[in-house]
């Protein structure tokens, strides 16, 4: 079995860019930090696209940012 190591969310990735910059590859939280998505692109619409685990649709989806109920983007604070 692996190893299994917790790093506090708040020091792995920074959020101090907001969602009109997000690139793919950046990370969605819910303002708990319970639920994590990433950032996919941009619809038509230009609004940002989530890529998230549903647990009610019991499957991967992609959503938009803000009616998923993400409210932060970040990433890994070792790519700054």
């Amino acid at each position: 079995m692996g190893t299994r190591v917790e790093i506090p969310i708040h020091k792995a990735i920074t959020f101090d860019f907001g969602a009109a910059s997000a690139k793919p590859g950046d990370f969605a939280l819910n303002p708990d930090a319970s639920h994590i998505g990433v950032v996919v692109g941009r619809n038509e619409a230009g609004k940002l696209l989530i890529c998230h685990c549903a647990s009610g649709q019991n499957n991967i989806v992609i959503t938009e940012f803000s009616a998923s109920g993400f409210t932060a983007v970040g990433k890994l604070a070792f790519m700054d």
